[in-house]
């Protein structure tokens, strides 16, 4: 069941950032892309340092099962978000999305 769900995690964190980082390029215009992707990004890195500490407190508290709980409900978080608030981009100019 370990290997299962770390195969789970692991293809849902893959597809995850994929999909995201790839909407995320979108939102900018093209002559700051770069350099605000890469702003957005290193925020992420720091977060993943704290993360570590959460994922290492909620294992010894709750479990193998307590973590997968928190990371996919972590995922489920972001999906809504973008979901929610993030601008549709299906068909559109990347010029006009950014505006």
């Amino acid at each position: 069941m370990i290997v299962t769900l770390g195969v789970l995690l692991t293809l849902a964190g893959n597809i995850i950032s994929f999909t995201y980082h790839t909407y995320q390029q979108e939102l900018y215009p093209t002559a700051i892309r770069a350099r605000a992707v890469d702003f957005v990004y290193s925020w992420s890195r720091l977060s993943a340092v704290f993360s570590s500490f959460v994922i290492a407190f909620t294992l010894r508290e709750f479990g193998v099962t307590g973590v997968f709980v928190f990371i996919a409900g972590a995922m489920a978080l972001v999906i809504v978000a973008i979901g929610l608030m993030g601008p549709r981009t299906l068909g559109k100019s990347l010029e006009s999305i950014s505006h």
